[in-house]
């Protein structure tokens, strides 16, 4: 009997899983199922629900393991050592939540708030332990500007609670007919408030349209397979294709900045003078300044760059990639190196962030992962920003689901500082975001990926603070330091027959 119930638990984990996975970018969809998220916890909740400490610790690394490992199945493409040690510290979060779990309890209100501040400081958590890396349960709604506006108080993590919280409520619904009509209030009051702050924002949005600034860009999208970008016999021609590209720029409006996507060059620019030559020749032509990414060598070290140059050709600003991805771009431990680390190459971290003026447009430029990083971003958007330029590669991606996993991340950062942002890739989602997360119009009919081609953007840029950009974390601290003190009030609550006195009905 006791076999039987744990193959039924297992089985409810399972599906869990899959739903948790399908509610993001998936093989299905690129842009995934996100209305299940707002269920898809429920048979994972039922487990929990009444298990012993130990069995809700197997329930959630089973979990995670699935969730996860489906989530990022294409980073085995980059390294797979990497993706086992990123679905390894991904699994820590359901981990975290599995356990804390309360095994009986009552109000249906105290209990979504209790799981939905222990979600919270379970990614809290996990986020510090991932060195400011941010991967929220939130991405999951990035393509509905509705939903996702509160996130410029919160974060991704607001998202997050949000989620939870209905969840529960509906799984209470489900399994207690008494709380039926108080957890269908409480999904009611979670989605009235996020519509009507949304509501609120768009109005107000339409009404500052003094103070802001307009830019026209062109990225160049010249879709380099991995192979020929490093091969030594490709660099000559695939310098001479990207500078074709940047003239066809041209052809369609007169610009204001050109942008050259992630490491568009892997050979070091500024000390190979032809191809220097050749870039700074094109610039005079257009008499436009540009963006490109690049590899820079220094002192036998080398950076995954981007540096702005002027009209002219003369270089004025250098920013180096200072989050960089274990194990893709430099190997975090020295054991095992070969073994682990099988490129010709490793990327160091650079120290210090470059903002940049164009005109009247501040901007700031971030390289690839750094936009999962959103203490980097707030640390970069202060004083406000314009416009954040990020640059991607992309071209490692096997599959359109990494490449748009990643695109929620920008989507969130854009509506989480209420900044511009504009992604330049080398073949996977290039497109201008608004402050709102609103995408390009030439976004709306699909996205030119893995493909050669310029795009073309009359940016407009309006330099606001979030509150989220001022005070940080505060609402993940919040939820954190309730957890807390709420265990502290009854340490009991781990044990295999004990609860939460504060969250349990009385009898």
């Amino acid at each position: 009997m006791e076999k039987r119930k744990r193959i039924k638990n297992f089985s409810f984990v399972v599906l869990a899983s899959f739903l948790f996975y399908l509610s993001f970018p998936n093989v299905f969809t690129p842009y995934g199922f996100s209305f299940l998220a707002w269920l898809s916890l429920i048979p994972f909740l039922h487990v929990l629900e009444k298990s012993s400490l130990v069995n809700r610790f197997l329930y959630s690394v089973c979990f995670g393991l699935i969730s996860y490992g489906l989530l990022v199945r294409w980073v085995i493409d980059v390294s797979g050592a990497g993706y086992i040690l990123f679905v390894s510290v991904l699994c820590v979060q359901s981990i975290i939540f599995g356990c804390l779990y309360p095994r009986r309890c009552g109000p249906i209100f105290l209990k979504a708030l209790y799981l939905g501040c222990l979600w919270v400081m379970s990614e809290f958590f996990r986020e510090f332990l991932m060195g400011g890396f941010t991967w929220g349960f939130g991405l999951s709604q990035s393509f509905h500007p509705m939903i996702i506006q509160f996130a410029d108080i919160t974060g991704v993590k607001g998202l997050s609670f949000a989620l939870v919280c209905v969840n529960v409520c509906l799984y209470g619904a489900i399994k207690q007919k008494e709380q039926r009509r108080s957890s269908f209030l409480g999904v009611f009051l979670i989605f009235l408030g996020i519509f009507s702050y949304s509501h609120g924002v768009f109005n107000i949005s339409d009404l500052q349209s003094e103070g802001r600034k307009y830019l026209r860009v062109c990225s160049i999208q010249p879709n380099f397979s991995p192979e020929n970008k490093h091969n030594p016999n490709f660099f000559d021609k695939n310098l001479d294709q990207q500078i074709k590209l940047s003239y066809e720029c041209l052809d369609q409006t007169p610009l204001d900045l050109l942008i050259w996507p992630e490491t568009s060059l892997v050979d070091d620019i500024i000390q190979d003078d032809i191809t220097f030559y050749k870039i700074e020749t094109m610039l005079r032509l257009i008499k436009t300044p540009m963006v490109l990414g690049t590899v820079l060598g220094e002192d036998e070290h080398y950076y995954n760059s981007a540096l702005f140059v002027d009209e002219r050709g003369d270089v004025k600003k250098r920013y180096d990639k200072q989050k960089l991805i274990p194990f893709a771009e430099y190997n975090p431990t020295a054991i095992f190196k070969n073994m682990l680390y099988k490129k010709d190459y490793e990327f160091q971290s650079g120290l210090k962030d470059e903002r940049t003026r164009l005109g009247n447009i501040t901007f700031n430029v971030a390289i690839c992962s750094e936009d999962f990083y959103p203490r980097l971003w707030r640390r970069m958007s202060q004083p406000p920003l314009d416009l954040m330029i990020v640059l991607l590669n992309d071209g490692w991606f096997q599959s359109d689901e990494g490449m748009f996993m990643h695109l929620q991340s920008s989507i969130l950062q854009a509506v989480t500082f209420k900044t511009s942002v504009l992604r330049s890739s080398n073949n996977g989602v290039t497109t201008f975001i608004d402050p709102f997360g609103v995408l390009s119009a030439s976004s709306k009919n699909g996205f030119d990926v893995n493909q050669e081609k310029v795009f073309s953007y009359f940016v407009e840029t309006n330099k606001s603070n979030s509150f989220y950009a001022q005070f940080g974390d505060i609402f993940a601290m919040f939820c954190s330091l309730f957890v807390i003190i709420i265990l502290l009030i009854d340490s009991r609550c781990l044990g295999n027959d004990r609860h939460l006195p504060f969250l349990t009905s009385r009898e």
